[in-house]
């Protein structure tokens, strides 16, 4: 019998051996891209998800950007908020902020933490739940928040991560700006902001290929604009 945390149904993810997607690496997602987080919005997102055997790395819950920033460099196309399983443990990935250009190619972000430390060990057989609060911002005037707790346990009084002050959207700097003294790329005649963002779910290994089959379950997920209303929908 499948595991449901509440209501009658939760959605079961797997990716196999052999699985492959002629678009690139592999993966079993559900996305809406009509959610549309944007500079100015404050949401709270949560979810709830269980995993029946050790995770790989994976990809979880990420919020992505849409063409207007990743088409401009493959090395622009990461996610700028992310959960992930990684090395066994639960971390949150966060790569915001302007572009860093070294002079010749795009090498990422300027703001970059592509590991938060969330759980050190991913439980396997109990529901973890997540909340993650994140004021969107292009300049440094974003927040992120993250709660996680483990099911039936309370949840902490503060959050795990907490990130004031900070740019929780990405921008491509244009010609005339200037980004750690660098002069950006000529073709770029003017800032690049990102117009939204949109959610994934489901398990993203981002490898064309795996050895072991990788299953997660999520369920109730959620976004609203205060902690009290999506708190209140956990058991």
């Amino acid at each position: 019998m499948n595991p449901v945390r509440q209501g009658d149904y939760a959605a079961r993810f797997e990716v196999a051996p052999g699985d492959n997607w002629a678009k690139g690496p592999i993966r079993c997602l559900v996305a809406n891209h009509n959610t549309h987080e944007r500079e100015g919005d404050d949401h709270y997102f949560a979810y709830s998800m269980y995993f029946p055997k050790r995770p790989a790395d994976n990809t979880i819950w990420k919020l992505d950007g849409q063409s207007d920033v990743y088409s401009v460099d493959p090395d622009t196309s990461a996610a700028p908020h992310a959960v992930v399983t990684e090395e066994g443990g639960l971390k949150y990935r966060l790569l915001t902020g302007p572009a860093h250009w070294n002079g010749s190619t795009w090498t990422g972000w300027s703001y970059y933490e592509p590991g938060i430390p969330l759980l050190a060990t991913v439980p396997v057989g109990r529901w973890i739940g997540i909340v993650v609060h994140i004021r969107f911002a292009h300049s440094n005037g974003g927040i992120v928040e993250v709660w996680c707790r483990t099911e039936d346990e309370g949840w902490p009084r503060e959050p795990q991560i907490r990130r004031l002050g900070i740019p929780t959207l990405q921008w491509i700097p244009g010609f005339e700006n200037r980004v750690f003294g660098y002069r950006n790329d000529p073709r770029i005649s003017s800032d690049i902001y990102t117009s939204s963002l949109y959610v994934d779910l489901g398990l993203d290994p981002g490898i064309d290929s795996i050895e072991k089959t990788e299953v997660v379950y999520l369920d109730g997920y959620r976004r609203d604009t205060t902690l009290a209303s999506v708190m209140a929908e956990f058991p």
